[in-house]
């Protein structure tokens, strides 16, 4: 095994991360990705854990903080950066992905965070795919999505998360309720200033929609977005992979089977219009 992947975590395992080094690395971790099809670096600017949705399927744990300051160190992130793209000497890593224990845009400095990455990646050489997954929680934010924009005119890719567009499946599957007409509306604002992918979570539980129908609503939703001048590459749908933090959603929920994943991503491709990829239970 290479020096760059000797000390691979799953994406999302959190504040719980390992010392991977004689210096531990706090923003940045190498991961093994599916959608990458190899090695992700992965930059995780939220490392206490702190995100604003509280996901029920999440595998990151989020321990309350008081008064916690959020604010990125971008000279230890773009250093940790640069150490970790230069180890690769065997070309293993297949994109750099902001993404992790919590929310990439929901930190003060959100905006030099993600200039720091650029910086480093440019230092470095790099020229695979650079990706931001985000929550679309904080685009009201001007900064932030500013931000997001300067990203992709830079040749950055965002993800944007989109589990359920009426509050109740909001609140049921992303733990937040908030007015989910002005949240869809954000994102799709964003979607007419830059191109974006969709990532949407199917799975089952108690008190929870039916994939059927959770996937239809995604798929009427970027119909309309797309008709009004919405640019949507493409969607990622996934399901529970990983075992969730939270000990009686580990219990109850459960990974839609990959040919119903299929069945749905096809449908949502046919009525939203846009190339569908599905990523099964592993």
């Amino acid at each position: 095994m290479s020096d760059l992947a000797h000390h691979l975590r799953d994406p999302g395992d959190g504040a719980e991360r390992p010392v991977d080094s004689p210096l531990p690395f706090r923003y940045v971790y190498v991961a093994r990705s599916r959608r990458s099809g190899g090695l992700s670096l992965g930059v995780d600017l939220t490392p206490q854990g702190h995100c604003s949705f509280s996901c029920v399927y999440c595998q990151a744990s989020h321990p309350p903080v008081s008064n916690p300051d959020l604010t990125v160190d971008t000279e230890r992130l773009r250093d940790e950066l640069l150490r970790k793209l230069r180890a690769d000497a065997a070309g293993e890593l297949r994109d750099v992905v902001l993404a992790g224990s919590g929310e990439p845009t929901s930190v003060p400095n959100a905006p030099a965070a993600f200039d720091a990455v650029r910086q480093a990646c440019d230092e470095a050489g790099f020229r695979l795919p650079r990706r931001i997954y985000t929550n679309a929680r904080h685009l009201a934010n001007p900064s932030v999505f500013d931000a997001l924009v300067a990203w992709t005119a830079a040749g950055g890719e965002l993800w944007v998360k989109l589990d359920a567009t009426r509050p109740e499946a909001f609140e049921a599957i992303n733990g937040r309720r908030f007015d989910a007409a002005s949240h869809l509306a954000g994102i799709w604002r964003l979607a007419q200033a830059a191109p974006i992918g969709v990532q949407t979570m199917l799975l089952q539980g108690p008190s929870l929609p039916t994939p059927a129908d959770l996937a239809l609503d995604v798929a009427e939703a970027i119909a309309a977005a797309r008709a009004q001048g919405a640019q949507i590459r493409e969607v990622h749908v996934v399901t529970l992979s990983r075992v969730p933090s939270d000990p009686r959603s580990a219990s109850v929920l459960r990974a839609v089977d990959a040919d119903g994943l299929a069945a749905l991503g096809a449908m949502i491709a046919s009525r939203g219009g846009v190339p569908v990829r599905t990523f099964p239970s592993r």
